[in-house]
């Protein structure tokens, strides 16, 4: 298939959880978590308690609790919910447990770590290195007043590592599929070695693919952006009146956000399936 029919069919799948009622339960859920998650205003919420009795100590605590709560089970039911549709879409899936919530998160991390460290290619360090150098001597020169030096310097220094961020972008692009190799059964190393091996000569293609999905995404927030500007100038009068909370706000996310999640993930295991492989083609509709 070309590339736009690729991108036609990540796109219908990352909509077609709207036709299947198996999918509108994680809406609900991220639509109270998303909720939770703006509802409160921290300047105003800092500005409203006293700390003179215990109850103006415990309620902050409380709420920042709540916070953080409510942002681990984002996390979590976003795995969960990318779990389920790789269940829809491949034949052995790990089943979901904390042991496998966990195992993502530490397959993100050291991810991240790779990505930043090149860390399956170390050449490329050089050249951040060429660029921190370059950088550093070009700051050096600049406080001993040798502007021109200094200059020429910032601007390799620059070049150097706009070109180690090219890197780095490719790097992120081309680990990217671990996350469902491990949900297949390989390790969390494995599964990052498997990714890199998997995707010479694709992250422009997989790039392009993320990038369409992207669209998608931005379109909703378009959308969002008037009702927001509404929203958050009606928070402005409720926390004029000292009241720390921001519902206006937290409606809005708590529509647009699970949207946003829901596109996210099931564009992500099109994408996967598309360069990783399967005997049946990628169907437009989730499996019901």
């Amino acid at each position: 298939m070309t590339f736009f029919e690729d991108a036609k069919n990540v796109v219908e799948f990352s909509l077609s959880w709207t036709k299947d009622k198996r999918y509108w339960k994680y809406y609900a859920i991220f639509a109270v978590l998303y909720f939770v998650l703006n509802l409160f205003d921290g300047k105003t919420f800092a500005s409203a308690f006293t700390f003179e009795n215990g109850s103006g100590v415990i309620l902050p605590f409380l709420v920042m609790f709540l916070v953080i709560a409510a942002f681990v089970l984002s996390l979590y039911f976003s795995y969960k919910l990318l779990c389920e549709i790789m269940s829809s879409r491949f034949s052995k899936v790990r089943e979901f447990n904390v042991s496998t919530f966990i195992g993502l998160l530490i397959n993100g991390v050291l991810g991240v770590l790779a990505a930043l460290f090149s860390a399956f290619e170390l050449k490329w360090l050089a050249l951040l290195a060429v660029g921190l150098v370059l950088a550093g001597g070009a700051a050096f020169l600049l406080a001993g007043q040798n502007t021109i030096l200094a200059i020429a310097l910032g601007v390799l220094a620059g070049i150097a590592l706009l070109g180690y961020g090219a890197i780095l972008l490719r790097n992120f692009v081309r680990l990217s599929l671990s996350f469902g190799l491990y949900l297949q059964g390989s390790g969390i190393v494995e599964s990052l070695k498997s990714s890199w091996g998997k995707t010479p000569g694709k992250a422009l293609k997989i790039f392009g693919l993320f990038l369409v999905a992207g669209i998608v995404i931005w379109a909703i927030i378009l959308a969002e952006l008037l009702p927001q500007l509404v929203a958050g100038i009606a928070d402005s009068v409720i926390s004029l009146a000292g009241i720390p909370l921001k519902p206006f706000t937290a409606i809005l996310a708590a529509i647009f956000s699970p949207a946003i999640v829901l596109i996210e993930q099931f564009a992500y295991v099109a994408i996967y399936e598309l360069i990783v492989g399967k005997t049946s083609a990628i169907k437009t509709k989730a499996k019901k």
